[in-house]
């Protein structure tokens, strides 16, 4: 029996199955072909913006102190190059009786090396904060106020426009609520 033939007496006898068939075979390709010129185009910005991500070209973390040694070691990579010291943790910031958990980075004057960090009013204060702009709507609070964080008194700076450091876009709007800046002495 020939193939072609036989192909076309089932299509014509089976027609609606044919189109189905075809529709989501075309379906399935067009989802496939999305995902692939989503991954490719995450992929250009992640390489593009990589250093304003990150804020630097290296970035050395740990969960607990550094050693003296491993202090050292650092140090002699660094020697000469600029570089910039955070420290991020969670503590609770308040204002007013009303209180919530923030991730606070403490930063130092150097941050970040590559990008800026944009905020309503300059962030140049020693014991400074900036907060997103949701936060001290929740808070209540206004530019130049003392807040409470983890029981330090600081001064409100203004609110955060624009973090480099936040790079995907989706994990930023979920977490902007809750990250606050201060410049450390």
């Amino acid at each position: 029996m020939k193939f072609w033939p036989f192909l076309a007496r089932e299509l014509v006898k089976h027609y609606r199955f044919a189109v189905v068939f075809m529709l989501l075979l075309g379906l399935g390709l067009s989802g496939f072909l999305l995902v692939e010129a989503l991954r490719a185009s995450m992929a250009r910005s992640l390489e593009a913006n990589s250093r304003a991500i990150l804020s630097a070209d290296l970035a050395v973390s740990l969960r607990r102190p550094f050693t003296q040694e491993e202090q050292k070691k650092i140090e002699e990579l660094l020697a000469g190059r600029p570089h910039s010291r955070t420290v991020e943790f969670f503590s609770m910031l308040a204002y007013g009786g009303e209180g919530k958990l923030v991730l606070v980075k403490a930063v130092d004057d150097a941050y970040p090396l590559f990008g800026t960090l944009k905020t309503s009013l300059p962030f140049e204060e020693k014991n400074g904060l900036v907060v997103s702009p949701e936060l001290i709507e929740q808070l209540g609070a206004k530019e130049g106020k003392t807040l409470s964080l983890g029981g330090i008194s600081v001064s409100l700076g203004g609110a955060i426009l624009d973090d480099p450091t936040q790079g995907d876009p989706i994990a930023a709007y979920c977490s902007q609520n809750r990250i606050a800046f201060v410049r450390g002495p």
